[in-house]
């Protein structure tokens, strides 16, 4: 039977649209019955399908009966419809028996848990060309409340905001680094502590050459003033001139001791106090000051501090600080982590650094662990033929965040049962393998790297929790329009929470602002204050965040319960004007 999809848009070709639609001419008297009804039920049927009256039965994979039998799918054709069951993931949907098609979003999405809700209406058009449904009218965004922790896999968080203090086992706060962690955060008071050490030992250095210099030019310029009769001006210029040489290529104390013309920057010159603090540059075109030897990063063969903890400037210890060599800490982090490994029960008895592209391990080499520095290239290990070796082991550790550590088979052994390298791109990513003497022969690797996460985090086994206290909220309440001046009045607005709320601050502001006296706002539960220091607006101000006397939250505050009745009073407006357009700000979060 035909449908109204099949009716043309020519007129004249609808004379015989269907059994037992009949507009021929001449018709006869009785088909006009029968046509005129028909054609009022398809187009019945065409009404519920579009306005959302047939209901999607199964929950991803859906069906839809529209009550027109259509036989197939056309460019363009709408379907609306009720969804029955909420979605859990990629959806699929068949009209009329027609054949299962993809509902697409944004074209060529697939959709994820909840894009469509029990109850709701959707529409999807049919595109001919992709073969699937496309959504037209996807569910509106919902903003996530938090109510507990949640476990988030496989989820990246782009530029969290973390609003309150750093504690946590991944946060150190010791002023000598005394850890030498590589893994853990060091606090900004620890950095400032151990870099000011580090300079008041310079700065002393410096002070003692400067003071030195200075008595050299005191003697001087006191021989100079006993014999002329200038003497008083030459002293003054040998102690304080800096704009240029006092008599010849003489310059004053203080040009040698801070600075001055043709004595800053200046080779085979420079000042005291260059010599001891300059850092970034060299302070005579050719040598560097003391401090730049001790905690620099711009020589090329390295700082004291780069040669302690690491090169570059970030002094990263898996950076080397001058031709390939690195930091001492790097090398007691790798005497550290063999001696780890001796400790674990003898497994492996030898260490071995590597920083060459290539390493074909040798099965004479059983219980070898290989640091391998990938800083300057990849490394690729070429594992040797089993043969008869069973039980012989290696382990690998990636000591760098650079470049990759790649593993190649040997014949027809097999890496982990397959033929497909294996590779580590992971700064300390480690593995370890065991030859197994089987058909075919198997190295079995076994991948140690560990999944580490973020401040304001905690990972308790597989699961990753956030802090709700970094997830604020603000809740804004209108107390009356704009134009009309705020009159003082218990419960100017009355309403209830919509969810049990956590409140850690209150603001208020106005758009036209008070006058002559203070306009007070107080917050109340269940008729119970929540201020124990209300708020305030200051005469001449627009907002409470510049007044005088701060809010004080307490009383029925800060706990707010779910559906709890709130008021907001106008406690006063003095004898002044009132200000117009008063608002209320709840900030807190979810509980």
């Amino acid at each position: 039977m035909a449908t109204i999809y099949d009716w043309s848009t020519t007129a004249a070709d609808n004379d015989d649209a269907g059994t037992p639609i009949n507009w021929a001419e001449n018709q006869l008297p009785s088909t006009v019955n029968n046509s005129s009804r028909e054609l009022m039920k398809q187009v019945a049927d065409w009404r519920n399908l579009l306005s959302g009256a047939k209901i999607s039965s199964g929950t991803n994979t859906t069906t839809l009966t529209t009550g027109l039998s259509l036989s197939a799918y056309a460019q363009g054709t709408l379907f609306a419809f009720e969804q029955g069951v909420t979605n859990t993931g990629a959806v699929t949907i068949n009209v009329d028996s027609i054949g299962a098609k993809d509902i697409k979003k944004h074209k060529t999405v697939a959709l994820v848990a909840g894009d469509l809700v029990a109850g709701g209406i959707y529409i999807i058009a049919y595109e001919a060309t992709a073969g699937n449904f496309q959504l037209i009218s996807p569910t509106a965004q919902i903003p996530a409340t938090q109510t507990g922790t949640e476990t988030l896999t496989n989820k990246t968080l782009t530029s969290p905001v973390i609003n309150t203090s750093v504690s946590g086992s991944a946060f150190l706060d010791e002023d000598n680094f005394s850890s030498n962690s590589a893994t853990k955060l060091a606090s900004q008071q620890s950095i400032k502590v151990y870099v000011d050490a580090a300079a008041s030992s310079v700065d002393a250095d410096g002070a003692a050459a400067s003071a030195a210099a200075a008595l050299v030019s005191k003697n001087a310029a006191a021989a100079s003033a006993t014999t002329a009769s200038t003497g008083a001006t030459t002293a003054t210029n040998y102690a304080t001139k800096i704009n240029g040489a006092v008599t010849g290529s003489d310059f004053s104390s203080k040009a040698w001791a801070v600075g001055g013309t043709n004595v800053t920057s200046t080779g085979s010159r420079g000042a005291a106090k260059e010599w001891a603090t300059t850092t970034g540059a060299a302070v005579d075109t050719s040598e560097f000051s003391s401090k730049e030897y001790a905690l620099g990063t711009t020589l090329t063969t390295g700082s004291s501090k780069q040669w302690a903890l690491g090169g570059g400037s970030s002094f990263t210890e898996g950076t080397a600080v001058a031709g390939g060599v690195f930091s001492a800490k790097k090398y007691a982090a790798n005497a550290a982590a063999s001696a780890s490994v001796a400790a674990s029960g003898q497994i492996y008895s030898t260490v071995v650094n590597q920083t060459g592209a290539s390493l074909s391990p040798a099965l004479s080499a059983d219980g070898t662990y290989y640091l391998c520095d990938t800083s300057s290239n990849n490394i690729t290990v070429t594992m040797p033929v089993i043969g008869t070796s069973e039980g012989v082991k290696y382990a690998f550790q990636k000591t760098s965040a650079s470049n990759s550590l790649i593993f190649v088979r040997s014949g027809t052994d097999t890496l982990n049962g397959s033929a497909s390298n294996i590779t580590l791109t992971d700064v300390n990513a480690q593995i370890q393998f065991v030859a197994d003497d089987n058909s075919p022969d198997n190295w079995v690797g076994v991948n140690l790297s560990q999944i580490t996460v973020g401040t304001g985090l905690t990972k308790t086994g597989s699961v990753v929790a956030i802090d709700q206290t970094h997830l604020k909220q603000t809740i804004a309440i209108a107390c009356g329009d704009e134009i009309t001046a705020t009159a003082a009045a218990t419960a100017v607005v009355t309403f209830h929470m919509p969810y049990a709320f956590t409140l850690t601050g209150i603001k208020a502001g106005v758009t036209t602002a008070p006058v002559g006296s203070v306009l007070t706002v107080d917050l109340n539960e269940a008729g119970s204050t929540c201020l124990t220091t209300k708020l305030t607006i200051d005469a001449g101000e627009k907002t409470s965040g510049t007044a005088a006397t701060a809010p004080v939250i307490g009383g029925a505050g800060p706990a707010l319960a779910d559906n709890a009745l709130m008021t907001i009073d106008v406690d006063g407006v003095g004898s002044g004007t009132a200000g117009a357009g008063l608002k209320v700000y709840l900030i807190g979060y979810a509980t």
